[in-house]
């Protein structure tokens, strides 16, 4: 069986699109992601929205990031932004997965690809994965 590509997001249904931004959104108790994240999300104080946080799972790159900022953001913050936004494109991966092949997830063999930036060390690629595969994924 080909691989099933998903070209469409919370937030812009009738665009297709291969890839989703890597953005997260905290407001209150409510979390978004990718394309639901609008720019009056992006301008409300009480909104905080992280964005390409993936970059920051290299250490050199967060180390230069805290080193011109005055609020320090930390290993396990940025983690915890990945693992938040990993969690909501599973769910809808899922989601999709089942709507198309009309079935359910658990009766599925499903392969994940994770794509990482090509200027990563192998250290932070090896970290990348250690965090994606200890995820606990469930629908």
């Amino acid at each position: 069986m080909d691989p099933l590509v998903i070209n469409k997001w919370p937030g812009r249904l009738n665009v297709v699109t291969n890839k989703v931004p890597t953005v997260i959104a905290f407001a209150e108790t409510k979390v978004t992601w990718g394309f639901e994240i609008d720019q009056c999300a992006r301008d409300d104080p009480r909104t905080q929205v992280e964005e390409h946080f993936k970059l920051l799972l290299d250490h050199e790159l967060l180390n230069q990031v805290n080193s011109s900022q005055t609020i320090l953001v930390t290993t396990d913050r940025v983690q915890g932004w990945f693992e938040t936004f990993l969690k909501k494109l599973y769910k809808w991966t899922c989601m999709q997965l089942q709507a198309l092949m009309e079935t359910k997830i658990e009766e599925m063999t499903v392969e994940y690809i994770f794509s990482v930036p090509a200027a990563w060390k192998e250290g932070t690629v090896d970290d990348y994965l250690r965090l994606s595969s200890r995820l606990d994924l469930e629908v």
